[in-house]
């Protein structure tokens, strides 16, 4: 008798390429996922950099170079550009059947077993087409997202077709902080909520202060503004703060004379590493930043995100679980960081927040696969 030849089962995960928050919400997922499930042969659709993605993810995949959604263009990492958005979603949806009918063609090619969505609908809805199974999994979705910045072509032409994609989930698995989503609860979407997930880095602040040559009387700031650009300038920012000295650790490009500071890519440690290892974090709202610092118990500092409707949620949480601040974008662009920095450095670190959603979202990944 021929013996058993054992199947693998294909996952493939879609990754809006919207920054980097949406990947390092799934990878952690990905990883305890794969732990309990080694049979899996995993596919990742996105246009992030391979190596990015090979950083977050500790096993083998493959990957579909391909981009199913922009969320919203943007013109930095902060501000909307609201009348590009608009026009690209008329587009898209002005052909979505055909848009639709080539991701399926293209799905069909290694037609996987289950399809997991963080978070582009179109991949979704050419699943629904090809009759694979879908989940997905995020803090937020375009549909409500849109409906903040939409006229009354896109409410009636693009919002229900977009609202019909995620309904023909198995379930949308809702990482906290989650962004109110009353047009998918309108929809009908089956919805999970699961704790927050993260990929905690680890504390290595002897390690990094010997690398940067610092000693204990100095603070540790890191800046950084997740996947997307938004230069400032940083002459004039704070070189001392309650009688200690301040080192930044910025975005290549950023440090300046007189500031004591060292390009992130001259730091010989993994992002999150670095993120658990400073006193402070200088950022935007975004998910990534907020449940790692949440994660590595580390104060953050963020600059104000007008409209962006994930941005209430994110601020309740990160106030209610840990340290953080919020600075005007004037203060911030003209470098008035020192009170905002003393209050948050005296207050110091706080209990590092347990991301309880990867368990969970993998638990419900496992039997669905």
């Amino acid at each position: 008798m021929a013996p058993f030849a054992f199947m693998s089962r294909h996952l493939l995960v879609a990754v809006s390429s919207h920054g980097f928050g949406h990947f390092s919400q799934v990878a952690p997922v990905l990883n305890a996922l794969l732990h309990k499930r080694p049979d899996i042969r995993l596919t990742l659709r996105t246009e992030l950099p391979r190596q990015l993605l090979e950083q977050r993810l500790g096993h083998p995949f493959a990957q579909q170079i391909a981009s199913d959604d922009f969320g919203m263009l943007m013109h930095n990492a902060v501000d909307v550009d609201t009348a590009a958005s608009l026009a690209a979603y008329r587009d898209l949806h002005a052909n979505w059947d055909k848009h639709v009918t080539r991701v399926a063609d293209e799905l069909a090619q290694d037609r996987p077993d289950l399809l997991l969505g963080d978070v582009p609908y179109l991949t979704l809805a050419a699943a629904a087409r090809l009759g694979v199974k879908s989940i997905a999994l995020c803090s937020l979705n375009w549909a409500d997202v849109l409906a903040v910045y939409a006229d009354e072509t896109i409410r009636a032409e693009v919002l229900p077709a977009i609202c019909a994609a995620y309904a023909a989930v198995e379930r949308f698995i809702c990482v906290a902080p989650v962004m109110p989503m009353p047009l998918l609860q309108q929809a009908g979407v089956r919805m999970v909520a699961v704790g927050p997930v993260c990929a905690p880095g680890r504390d290595s602040r002897v390690a990094l202060r010997q690398c940067l040559g610092v000693d204990e009387a100095t603070s540790l700031v890191l800046v950084g503004m997740g996947g997307m650009p938004f230069a400032l300038n940083t002459a004039g920012w704070p070189i001392q703060v309650s009688g200690r000295r301040v080192h930044y650790l910025l975005p290549s490009g950023w440090c300046c004379d007189g500031l004591a500071a060292t390009a992130l890519d001259q730091v010989p440690f993994a992002y999150a590493d670095v993120l658990a290892s400073v006193d402070l974090v200088i950022t935007k709202p975004g998910y990534g930043m907020f449940v790692e610092a949440a994660a590595a118990g580390v104060p953050v500092l963020y600059v104000e995100r007008q409209v962006w409707p994930e941005v209430t949620a994110l601020e309740q949480w990160l106030s209610q679980v840990g340290h953080c601040r919020r600075i005007s974008r004037r203060d911030l662009e003209q470098g008035a960081l020192a009170p905002h920095l003393e209050i948050l450095l005296q207050l110091g670190r706080y209990q590092p927040v347990n991301p309880g959603g990867v368990a969970a979202a993998a638990e419900l990944l496992a039997g669905s696969v």
